[in-house]
């Protein structure tokens, strides 16, 4: 029994599967010989030979030279507008505003030290000493008699 089961599995390779395996062997290789290899070859010969080619020139011809005159019209005017722009900004608030708002700062604090001083002097001298005699006087005069 075993020898005819053998027997069979040997004739349905022979005779279906092998054949089978051929054909489609045979139909993927026609198929990659006539359809896929031809077509692939044919989108490889479209790119080399016409749109890389279009590529480089609107890359060389339009985009390189756009963004070169753009970079030098952004270097132009940072050199002789906004450079010089800042630096005056900078010149100004340096050697102008702020040394002008440092005198008006300690014009200020001599003006309130002044003021205050003269208020500590005003109630030392002439408050202080009339407001006291006052005191005394009520206090001596009016509340002790």
């Amino acid at each position: 029994m075993a020898g005819a089961l053998a027997d069979k599995v040997k004739e349905v390779w022979a005779d279906r599967i092998q054949p089978a395996i051929t054909r489609a062997m045979d139909a993927i290789k026609g198929a990659w010989e006539n359809i896929l290899k031809p077509a692939l070859d044919g989108i490889w010969k479209f790119m080399t030979d016409k749109v890389a080619p279009a590529v480089k020139a609107v890359w060389t011809d339009t985009i390189l030279p756009a963004v070169s005159k753009a970079m030098d019209g952004i270097w132009a005017a940072w050199d002789t507008v906004l450079k010089p722009a800042l630096e005056a900004i900078v010149s100004f608030g340096s050697e102008t505003l702020f040394p002008a708002l440092q005198k008006v700062w300690e014009g200020f604090g001599s003006l309130v030290k002044g003021t205050f001083e003269g208020i500590k002097g005003f109630w030392e001298t002439i408050l202080q000493p009339v407001l006291s005699t006052l005191l005394s006087f009520v206090g001596e005069t009016l509340l002790s008699g």
